[in-house]
Order: structure tokens, then sequence, then C-alpha cells
């Protein structure tokens, strides 16, 4: 037997390119108080103050952060009811919902005198002297407002390009090497 070893030619080429950057970022994260105020006006409805009493609430409200874009200011108005002295059902509707993360507010609150007990618990009209005395009631809850700031500290990037070369066929003609001969 006998045969013909071909040789081709070939050449494969292959480049590789890699980019990493790397950012370094700090946050800065804050809760801070905000700065304002709450004003409130309050008109008992006459005529109904004989059986219970019933107010008509409204007011105006500002509060600003130094820090933060958490400006909230806007109306209020409301109602509160007191069916009998010591209980008080309230409900406040407000322009911005970012104060209380909504727009309305109701709620129900008891107030317990140190004397007269029993008077407390009766249907019966509230005389000037008992509303006069009544205690002033704030809004403790302080406002508050949250956020992170980001700052850039650094930025790197790095690049690398790797090539390599190999082999890979050519579409030219073949080439006689040498000649195989077997005998058998």
């Amino acid at each position: 037997m006998s045969g013909t070893r071909v040789i081709q030619p070939v050449t494969r080429r292959s480049t590789t390119s890699t980019r990493t950057t790397t950012t370094r970022t700090t946050y800065e994260v804050f809760e801070e108080g905000l700065e304002g105020w709450d004003l409130e006006l309050s008109l008992l409805v006459p005529g109904l103050d004989q059986y219970m009493d019933l107010r008509l609430v409204g007011g105006y409200y500002n509060f600003e952060g130094d820090r933060s874009d958490a400006d909230i200011e806007g109306w209020r108005t409301g109602v509160e009811l007191r069916p009998i002295p010591a209980l008080v059902l309230h409900g406040t509707w407000y322009e911005s919902d970012r104060i209380y993360e909504d727009n309305w507010l109701a709620g129900v609150r008891v107030e317990l005198p140190l004397e007269g007990m029993r008077d407390a618990f009766k249907f019966r009209r509230r005389h000037l002297a008992e509303r006069l005395f009544e205690p002033v009631r704030r809004k403790n809850s302080a406002k508050t407002s949250s956020g992170a700031i980001s700052e850039t500290v650094s930025t790197n990037t790095t690049t690398s390009t790797s090539t390599s070369s190999s082999t890979s066929y050519s579409s030219g003609g073949t080439q006689v090497i040498g000649t195989i001969t077997s005998e058998g």
C-alpha cells in the first residue's frame, strides 16, 4: 500500500479583551426631625352642645428638613365628637399624605377625670367650666425624615488584552511532503 501525506498551512488568530471597573461609594444614612409648625382652629357646634360636644377642626401645617427634601405643608380639616365626657371620637383629613403616610387619620380617645368618675360616663351637657379646664392636647409625635446621601469616592478601570496565535486551514493548494510506501 502506498499513500501520500498532504500538509496544508493553518493559521488561527484570537484576541480577548477584559475590562474591569471598580467604583467605591460611601453612603450616609440619616434620620432627622423636621422643623415647623402646626396651627389649629376648633369650633364647638352651638345648639348641639346641650346633648354632646361636636367640634369642627381646621388648620394648616408646615414642616421642613435641613438635609432632605421632605418639605411637608398643607391644610387639614376634621371633626371631633364627644358623646359622653370620657369618650372622644375624632377623624382628620390631611392635604399631604406624607405627614402620616395617608390622607386620613381617625381614632378614639378615653379621658378619665380624677374626680367624678360616674359623671364622665353619662350623657349630659358639659358646662363651660369643664371645657375651660380641659387639658390641651398636643401632637407630641415628632415628624421625621430619613434618607441616604451617596458620594463616589474613587473609580478604578483596568483593561487587559491578550492575543494568542494558532493555526487554521488556508484555502490554498496542497503540498506533498513525501510518499509513504508500505508493502505487505
